[in-house]
């Protein structure tokens, strides 16, 4: 009975835990997510240690931690995909020619010439 309630309380922290870490993806607050990941991760050999078992209150928990994980799965998809669709747009004007003027006074066609930092 005491490895149960032991098992609840985890799993009871892990679901509040993954929980922050679905408002930090919403909010895309990314030093958030690391620190998220980590506190994750320390429970990997806690989980580890648990025999298992009957309990359909364990059960519904597990149930319920498996949604939230395909849930954040899917904002940190859907947030890397959005980077990597405006990382493209930003690129793909960098390549554009420009038209500027040059050290001589004349109006010309440049490539060389962006705003933007491109060693990201």
């Amino acid at each position: 009975m005491k490895e149960t309630k032991e098992i609840l309380f985890y799993l009871k922290q892990f679901i509040a835990i993954l929980k922050k870490e679905k408002k930090a993806l919403i909010n895309n607050k990314n030093e958030k997510i690391v620190e998220i990941i980590q506190l994750k991760e320390e429970f990997i050999p806690v989980f580890d240690s648990f025999e298992p078992t009957d309990s359909e209150e364990i059960r519904m928990l597990v149930s319920e931690i498996k949604e939230l994980q395909s849930t954040n799965l899917m904002l940190t998809e859907q947030a890397m995909a959005y980077n990597n669709v405006y990382l493209q747009a930003i690129a793909s004007e960098t390549k554009r020619a420009t038209n500027t003027y040059s050290s001589d006074g004349k109006f010309t066609e440049r490539k060389e010439v962006n705003f933007i930092e491109q060693t990201f």
